[in-house]
């Protein structure tokens, strides 16, 4: 929700055309830092009561879309994938997966950067 709340008027705050901050009682604060730090904790849990990994996928899914499209910000996105895929990981995941997740990772990269122009011309 707190990823979300960032595009309401009068809480969101945006710069260089890219929407990351909230402003709440003074603070500003940016929720994909806090999704970073809770993910570790929410994922440990969901895989220690064995969830299956389509529920993992489209948590990864909405989450990358609303950070890395979205918000624009790609260096938080890819964090986050990171880190979830590290506890997947460690929880015990086969090792197909690890392979089928990186190159699915690798051709998100690449998506992210073609949908913009500005990171298009960052990575040149």
């Amino acid at each position: 929700m707190l990823l979300l709340l960032v595009f309401v008027p009068g809480l969101g705050s945006a710069a260089g055309g890219a929407h990351r901050w909230l402003k709440i009682a003074g603070f500003t604060i940016q929720p994909a830092e806090i999704i970073k730090l809770s993910s570790v904790i929410f994922f440990a849990n969901f895989f220690q009561q064995r969830v299956k990994s389509l529920p993992f996928l489209l948590i990864l899914g909405l989450v990358g879309v609303i950070v890395g499209l979205l918000q624009k910000d790609l260096g938080s996105a890819v964090v986050f994938f990171m880190i979830s895929f590290g506890v997947y990981f460690a929880a015990g995941a086969p090792i197909i997966h690890f392979i089928a997740f990186s190159l699915t990772g690798v051709a998100g990269f690449i998506g992210f950067i073609a949908t913009s122009a500005y990171r298009k011309q960052r990575v040149m």
